[in-house]
């Protein structure tokens, strides 16, 4: 039977590992087959459980064993897949509207982008700030419902862009300004020391 308040996402790397998010604030680490590897949840950071619940997972799509989760209280965390609990968390980032979608960038792990249940995307680079986002786009009228990243990320010319699906059925495409797709010098070896 399905319930909408949990929600199942595999692991890039191994179809054998899952996560399974909740309306409890926690990511419970599965597989599909043997003994899970610890930490068996994902928690956030204050002690207590979150009335929020996960709504979005991403993975990473680089070398790094890591995964952005977003809540319904607008809290995105960044967590390795080693420890219990977030490397780092951006409570109310989305000035407490649910995050609805997050996309890893294909070229540089240090960055991703974040829509809320409002249809704003929020474009995050942690190397220039690991604070708040680094740009905001609204719309006001013919909402973003959702979002898919594409891109060609084994060629250095960085193409990349957002597939936006709109509330009146169309999808627009955007492509990302080079300064946030191109793949940057020692951005991957930044990231790993971000995740220490």
């Amino acid at each position: 039977m399905f319930n909408a308040d949990r929600s199942i996402d595999l692991f890039e790397a191994s179809i054998q590992k899952c996560l399974l998010f909740s309306g409890t604030g926690l990511v419970t680490h599965g597989t599909r087959y043997g003994l899970i590897e610890p930490p068996k949840h994902y928690k956030p950071l204050h002690s207590t459980i979150r009335l929020s619940k996960v709504t979005t997972i991403d993975f990473s799509p680089f070398e790094v064993p890591a995964f952005l989760a977003g809540c319904s209280d607008g809290c995105i965390r960044l967590h390795t897949t080693s420890v219990q609990f977030p490397v780092m968390q951006w409570n109310e980032s989305t000035n407490g509207q649910s995050v609805t979608a997050l996309r890893w960038s294909l070229t540089r792990p240090n960055v991703f982008f974040v829509l809320d249940a409002t249809g704003c995307i929020y474009i995050w680079d942690l190397l220039q700030n690991d604070l708040q986002p680094i740009a905001k786009e609204s719309t006001l009228s013919d909402q973003v419902l959702s979002m898919a990243i594409f891109g060609e990320p084994e060629k250095d010319n960085g193409l990349m862009g957002l597939a936006l699906a709109r509330s009146s059925g169309k999808v627009e495409i955007q492509y990302i300004k080079k300064k946030w797709a191109k793949p940057q010098p020692k951005d991957k070896d930044r990231f790993s020391l971000l995740l220490l």
